[in-house]
């Protein structure tokens, strides 16, 4: 468990990454002084898009030694843990860019209803099949939920620019 918990701690970098960024441009998108076309803001995210997926590559290929010289040899089974809760922390730091859009245009709501959604599924999910398989399907449900997030709301990204959905 206390792999588990400490590969959460880890994904939370990629959040707080995303959060500076994000927060330091919602009253640029609000303001439409920024990204006032999709093309634009895709533009405007590939470098963080960029550093995120690069540090996600990071953590993969060095984990293995990693976490054990810097958390301990009890900590040695993180690596599996993380590898398979790495690709739903890319999709949080993503969803956390795509929150600026969001919160830059007033749409609270959007970002209301996938994170219910999310929570509601992941809730479930973890209910019951965590109990049978264990951490590593609490890892597998975490990732699945995070992804499925980040995809609603890009799907519902493009009608809060200046051209069609």
């Amino acid at each position: 468990l206390s792999n588990y918990v400490q590969c959460g701690k880890v994904g939370q970098y990629f959040i707080y990454f995303s959060s500076v960024i994000s927060s330091t441009l919602i009253p640029f998108i609000a303001s439409e002084q920024l990204a006032r076309t999709y093309k634009d803001w895709l533009a405007l995210m590939r470098p963080y898009v960029l550093i995120i997926l690069g540090g996600a590559i990071l953590v993969c290929f060095s984990g293995k030694w990693l976490f054990p010289i810097v958390f301990g040899d009890s900590f040695s089974s993180m690596f599996a843990y993380m590898n398979i809760l790495m690709p739903g922390y890319v999709c949080l730091g993503i969803l956390t860019l795509m929150n600026a859009v969001y919160l830059g245009r007033g749409d609270v709501k959007t970002i209301f209803k996938g994170d219910l959604i999310a929570m509601i599924l992941l809730l479930l999910l973890d209910i019951f099949i965590v109990p049978k398989y264990g951490a590593t399907a609490a890892a597998i449900i975490s990732s699945v939920c995070y992804f499925l997030l980040c995809l609603y709301l890009w799907l519902n990204l493009k009608k809060h620019f200046n051209q069609p959905a």
